[in-house]
Parts: structure tokens; C-alpha cells; sequence
């Protein structure tokens, strides 16, 4: 699909949140106090997004770097599942599980 489906509700809400954050800026803009205070807010916000996208990014690329150098052993795993595979031993019981106090 070349052109998203985006719904009439939905672009009738962009816009109105678009009119808001307008309106707030115009206040701002005159030197109201309340509306610098929500676009500190606002930029805040921003700000907080902008630093998790860093974020993810510099933890992806150290990642793929790692992929990249190392080789392809890292990136193809292990299954479990795959025929021929030890599966670490599983400890037996030690106590004998006694029915729940209510079943009884």
C-alpha cells in the first residue's frame, strides 16, 4: 500500500491538538506565565523522547557493530529444539507436593 489509511477522526484530532498547542504558543509568545510554564512542559517532553531515541539508537548500533564483528555464530543462535542438542539436566523434586490447604 503506497498511501496510508488514515481515518477522518483521526486527522480531525491532529488538527485540534495542532489548534491547542497554537494556542498555547500565541499565550506564550504574549508572556503569560501559565503558557511558557505547559510549553516548558511540552519541550520537556520532547526532550525526554528525543534522549530515549538516542538511546535506543546507541544500544542498536553497539549491538549490530558486535554482530558485525564477531561473526555469524552470535547471530544464529541455538535452538533448543534442534535435534541433537543437550539439554541441561533438571533437578528432581526434593519435597513431594502436597495438595493445596483448601482441596482438602
Amino acid at each position: 500500500m503506497v498511501i496510508p489509511r488514515f481515518t477522518l477522526l483521526w486527522l480531525l484530532i491532529l488538527v485540534t491538538a495542532s489548534a491547542g498547542v497554537s494556542f498555547v504558543l500565541s499565550f506564550a509568545h504574549q508572556g503569560h506565565a501559565w503558557a511558557l510554564g505547559i510549553l516548558a512542559g511540552m519541550a520537556s517532553l520532547v526532550g525526554v523522547l528525543l534522549l530515549h531515541a538516542a538511546a535506543f539508537s546507541v544500544a542498536w548500533i553497539y549491538t549490530q557493530l558486535g554482530y558485525m564483528f564477531r561473526g555469524p555464530e552470535i547471530v544464529r543462535g541455538n535452538s533448543p529444539f534442534k535435534p541433537g542438542t543437550k539439554l541441561p539436566e533438571v533437578p528432581s523434586q526434593v519435597v513431594d507436593p502436597e495438595p493445596p490447604a483448601i482441596m482438602s
